[in-house]
């Protein structure tokens, strides 16, 4: 089980001159986090407008950038018990592992913030997504490569020539901006295929096969199957018609011939 931290940010208590939250606390149930507090307002105040914000792993969002429903917003009641819930899960679909600080405060609180203490809770959820998506492609934030986020729109493969020819149409249009793109490199596919087992993705009991991490993640049409490298090899089968391929499901590369049906995966190293 991964460990993910919450910390609180509240005001500190001063003489009520407008509404305020106290007793800010935070947790945890499953894959959802949450906050309770207290609203307290002047004499016939009844109600406030609340914002909240969260900072995760040190990069602060907005309450309309995230999945969080309850007691926020204008026209907050006053009083005890007030609930904010945050479904982790619609916004990192591969989680994180790391702190999250609650920051909720009223429009005319006063105050400085001040950390109120911490509290280490479980989490079953992967570290962040590896990729940073775009309408249509994904990048790659350790290598800087563009892979298609839609991989294949039939399942059903094709031969090694088919698939090159798809990956130079591709750099001739110069699609998503990018002109090289080609079929990947074995190491390439690998390297992926390694964020999907770190990610718990690692077959059967567990959370899925990899293809399944990266359909989870943001791409579309991720097949558990071969996918053509640009690599020959130059083995039983001759360099002129074989050439490898790495199966999604473990990693592992294979020779194939080059007139057998495979998927396949554009990449591009941009401009």
């Amino acid at each position: 089980m991964k460990r993910i931290i919450f910390a609180v940010s509240l005001l500190l208590a001063l003489p009520v001159m407008a509404a305020e939250v106290i007793n800010l606390k935070v947790g945890q149930s499953g894959d959802k986090g949450f906050a309770t507090y207290d609203l307290a307002g002047k004499v016939g105040e009844r109600e406030a407008e609340v914002f909240v914000t969260l900072t995760i792993n040190g990069e602060r969002y907005s309450a309309d950038k995230l999945a969080l429903s309850g007691d926020f917003g204008k026209k907050v009641k006053t009083g005890v018990g007030r609930r904010i819930v945050w479904d982790i899960l619609t916004d990192i679909p591969t989680g994180f592992d790391g702190e999250v600080i609650w920051n909720v405060d009223t429009v005319s609180g006063s105050g400085s913030p001040a950390a109120a203490g911490t509290e280490p809770l479980k989490s079953s959820l992967p570290q962040a997504s590896p990729f940073e998506f775009s309408e249509l492609v994904a990048r790659d934030r350790k290598t800087g490569l563009l892979w298609l986020r839609l991989v294949s729109k039939d399942g059903n493969g094709v031969d090694f020539n088919k698939a090159r020819g798809t990956a130079g149409r591709l750099g001739n249009e110069r699609f998503a901006g990018c002109s090289d793109w080609k079929l990947p490199m074995a190491a390439d596919l690998t390297k992926i295929v390694e964020y999907a087992i770190e990610a718990g993705y690692i077959g059967k009991k567990s959370k899925g096969y990899p293809a399944d991490f990266f359909n989870a993640i943001g791409f579309k049409g991720v097949a558990n199957d071969y996918y053509w490298t640009a690599m020959g090899n130059y083995g039983a089968l001759g360099s002129s018609y074989s050439r490898l391929a790495v199966d999604l499901e473990d990693g592992i590369s294979s020779t194939k011939s080059v007139n057998e049906y495979l998927q396949y995966w554009p990449v591009c190293k941009p401009d």
